[in-house]
C-alpha cells in the first residue's frame, strides 16, 4: 500500500503526459542505485496512468500521442501501460518495437512472448482462505515459552553434563512477539509492525545514501515497541519502563536487494503524550502492512549455526540432538498448525539464522553484541509481509550500549535464503 501525494487528477492530458515522460527518466536513473527508490517512482508512474484513464473512463486514449515519439523508450512504457486496457494497440506498438535490434527491441519481444504465454494460461482460481489463520488471529494472547526450569531438564537428559551445563549456560530470556490485528482506534503509540510511526515535534525522518546520487531515500519505518508493555519481562529490565522506541531500516537491505548489513535507524521518545502518527515523507511512500503485537516470555539456546554453538565442537550425534531439542525449545507452546515463519519475530534472546552467523556477532563488531529485535515474516490476519525466502531482519545492539540506553549503537542485519 502507498502513501500518495499530489493531486494528479486536477492535471490536464497535457501536463500529465509529461510528467509521464519525466517519470521514465527519474525510473532510469534510479534503476541501478536504488531498488526501492525505483519502486516508489513506478508507483508514481502507475498513478500517473490511471490519472489519464480517469480522462476517458479508463481507456487511457489520451496516452496515444505518446506513441508516435521520437524516443523509442517512451513508445515501449506507453506500450506496457495499455497492455491492459488497449490490447490491440498494445500489440501493434510491441511488434513495431520488436523489429529492431536494441535493448527496446529486446523488451518488446520478451513482451510479446510473456504476453502470449500468459494469454494461454486459464485465470487462476482464487485459493481458499486456511481457516487455521481466522483461529490464530482471533485474539487470543500470545502462547507463553519455555522456562528456564523446563529447559534444564531437557538438556541434562539429552547431553552429558558438562555439555548440559555449558548450553544452560547459553540459554537466554527473550521475549516472544505473537502478530495480532491492530484495533481500529489503537494509540499512536501502541506497538506494531508496519504502519506509521508516532513522532514527537519537529522530528525529522531518517534516510540512506542513493547511489551515484546526490539523493537521499527515506528508510522504511518497520516496527515500533511500546517500553509499557514490557514491564515485568526479566530480559526488559534494560528498558525504560514507558515511552516508544521505533526501529527504521533501508527498504533495499530489508528486502534482500542488497548485502546483508546496511543502514537502520532507532529512535525513543520517553513521552507518549505528545506523539503523532508521522505524515508520509515522500510521495508514494511504501507503506507496511500495520499489524498489533503482543508479548510473552520464553528462553532461547543460541541457534545450531552459530559461534556459540560452533565453540562447544559438539560430535555428529550432539549436534543432531541439539538441532532437535532447540527446534522444540522454539515451538513450545504454538500450536503446530500455527508454528511457522510468522512466528519468529522477538525481543532479546539470540538471532535465528537463515545463512550462517550475523556479521555483528562473527566480526566483533560489537564487544558483546545482542539481538535487540528481531522480525520475521507477518500477518495481521487480511494481508501478509515477509523479507523475502526464509527472510529475517534483525537489530543488533552491544550490551554497553543497551545499558546505556544508546539506542543509534544498534545496526541492522537482514538474512535469506
Amino acid at each position: 500500500m502507498n502513501a500518495t501525494g499530489g493531486d494528479l487528477n486536477a492535471c490536464g492530458v497535457t501536463e500529465l503526459l509529461d510528467l509521464f515522460i519525466a517519470n521514465l527518466a527519474e525510473v532510469e536513473a534510479a534503476k541501478h542505485s536504488h531498488t526501492g527508490r525505483q519502486n516508489r517512482l513506478l508507483a508514481k508512474r502507475r498513478r500517473i496512468i490511471g490519472a489519464i484513464a480517469a480522462k476517458d473512463g479508463g481507456v487511457a486514449h489520451g496516452m496515444r500521442p505518446l506513441l508516435s515519439h521520437a524516443n523509442r523508450h517512451v513508445r515501449l512504457a506507453v506500450a506496457y501501460a495499455l497492455r491492459e486496457r488497449d490490447h490491440a494497440q498494445y500489440l501493434a506498438t510491441m511488434q513495431e518495437l520488436a523489429k529492431g535490434s536494441d535493448e527496446v527491441a529486446s523488451d518488446a519481444k520478451s513482451s510479446l512472448e510473456w504476453d502470449e504465454s500468459s494469454q494461454a494460461r486459464p485465470p487462476a482460481e482464487p485459493r481458499a482462505r486456511d481457516p487455521r489463520w481466522d483461529s490464530r488471529f482471533s485474539g487470543r494472547k500470545p502462547p507463553a515459552g519455555m522456562t528456564r526450569g523446563e529447559l534444564k531438564p531437557l538438556l541434562f537428559d539429552a547431553f552429558p553434563r558438562a555439555t548440559a551445563a555449558a548450553l544452560l549456560a547459553l540459554a537466554r530470556p527473550a521475549i516472544r512477539i505473537w502478530p495480532q490485528p491492530l484495533p481500529a482506534d489503537a494509540a499512536p503509540s501502541a506497538s506494531r509492525f508496519g504502519g506509521m510511526p508516532a513522532v514527537g515535534r519537529d522530528w525529522i525522518w531518517p534516510t540512506t545514501e542513493v547511489w551515484r546520487s546526490t539523493d537521499r531515500e527515506p528508510l522504511w519505518f518497520l516496527a515500533q515497541i511500546n517500553c509499557r508493555d514490557l514491564v515485568g519481562f526479566e530480559c526488559a529490565s534494560f528498558l525504560p519502563g514507558e515511552g516508544v522506541l521505533s526501529f527504521f531500516g533501508d527498504s533495499d537491505l530489508v528486502t534482500g536487494c542488497v548485502g546483508s548489513v546496511g543502514d537502520g535507524a532507532n529512535d525513543y521518545w520517553g513521552s507518549e503524550d505528545a506523539l503523532s502518527i508521522a505524515p508520509a515523507p515522500v510521495e508514494d511512500f511504501a507503506v507496511l502492512p500495520s499489524c498489533g503485537l503482543g508479548f510473552a516470555p520464553t528462553i532461547e539456546l543460541p541457534d545450531p549455526l552459530s559461534r556459540a554453538i560452533e565453540r562447544l565442537a559438539l560430535d555428529d550425534a550432539s549436534k543432531s540432538r541439539y538441532w532437535d531439542l532447540r527446534a522444540a525449545v522454539n515451538m513450545h507452546g504454538i500450536p503446530t498448525e500455527n508454528f511457522s515463519e510468522i512466528d519468529r519475530s522477538k525481543l532479546f534472546g539470540w538471532p535465528d539464522l537463515v545463512q550462517t552467523e550475523l556479521d555483528s556477532f562473527r566480526d566483533g563488531g560489537f564487544r558483546d553484541p545482542r539481538l535487540f529485535l528481531q522480525i520475521g515474516n507477518y500477518d495481521n490476519g487480511r494481508e501478509t509481509w515477509g523479507w523475502g525466502p526464509g527472510g529475517l531482519v534483525y537489530f543488533i545492539i552491544g550490551t554497553a550500549a543497551l545499558k546505556a540506553r544508546r539506542w543509534e549503537k544498534g545496526c541492522i542485519e537482514m538474512q535469506c535464503t
